[in-house]
């Protein structure tokens, strides 16, 4: 299966949380737990950018990233690419 760009880029630097209606009550309660350590947002979808010690750089709305009824692709590129450890 052939990957698209933000594909790659999700699955090579970026940690995903799935949504809490697919995981098990224990899962949703450590999720909660994690999520707790940062500042309440209003809505999901939402990008946190964490140093590797989980110390929040950035908080991203990402409603700033849709386009019409979906996500523009070359705008989340984009941010993730700004966010992209180097090195």
């Amino acid at each position: 299966m052939r990957r698209s760009p933000l594909q790659l880029a999700l699955v090579l630097v970026f940690l995903l949380l799935p949504s809490s209606s697919s995981l098990s009550q224990d899962a949703v309660q450590e999720h909660a737990s994690f999520l707790g350590q940062y500042p309440k947002i209003r809505g999901y979808p939402h990008i946190f950018v964490l140093e590797t010690d989980g110390t929040l750089l950035y908080s991203k709305n990402t409603v700033e990233l849709e386009e019409g009824r979906s996500y523009n692709e070359k705008a989340i590129l984009g941010f993730l690419e700004e966010w992209m450890p180097t090195g």
